[in-house]
């Protein structure tokens, strides 16, 4: 059988959906999860590492150092993208025929950036033995959504942001 591979050299592909607040993020993916399966594609959904961190009790406010919830957080996110791209190939040989499938990132190692100075991040990102270029490349495109979300009253904002992201809001 001729192994068919994408144009990044791998079985599948990888996006990364980023954004603030109501910038759209959930409505994307369910247009990307509806449009790609109608395409033949699997498509594997890698929730995003903050969330669940905090939902299961792992906060900065709990962590030693704001860093030390960053380097957490960041190898979460390593750890998991490597386990969904060995069973993305894995569903894409599976049974001898080739499946499309596609990888989508709530969110992405960059956007950890935005807690950290640049010399904390690279420090980080060298402990999980990598580097920038290649934490990069390894997603196939970055599709950024961007909004502004209109509150009335303003006092309700706190209805309609997580504490984690208040400092990504504009009005």
């Amino acid at each position: 059988m001729a192994e068919r591979r994408e144009k990044n050299g791998r079985a599948y592909r990888k996006i990364v959906i980023t954004g603030g607040p109501c910038a759209g993020k959930t409505t994307g993916m369910t247009w990307i999860q509806t449009t790609f399966e109608k395409m033949g594609y699997t498509v594997l959904f890698l929730s995003e590492p903050a969330t669940e961190m905090m939902t299961a009790g792992i906060t900065p406010g709990r962590c030693s150092t704001p860093m030390a919830y960053q380097q957490f957080q960041m190898k979460l996110q390593f750890e998991k993208e490597k386990v969904f791209e060995r069973a993305a190939e894995d569903i894409a040989g599976a049974d001898r025929i080739l499946h499309k499938v596609l990888i989508v990132c709530d969110r992405g190692f960059m956007d950890n950036r935005a807690y950290m100075t640049e010399g904390e991040f690279d420090q980080v990102v060298r402990d999980l033995g990598t580097g920038r270029e290649e934490l990069l490349d390894s997603y196939d495109g970055e599709r950024v959504l961007c909004a502004e979300a209109t509150i009335d009253p303003l006092d309700r904002l706190s209805d309609w942001v997580r504490p984690d992201e208040m400092h990504q809001t504009f009005n």
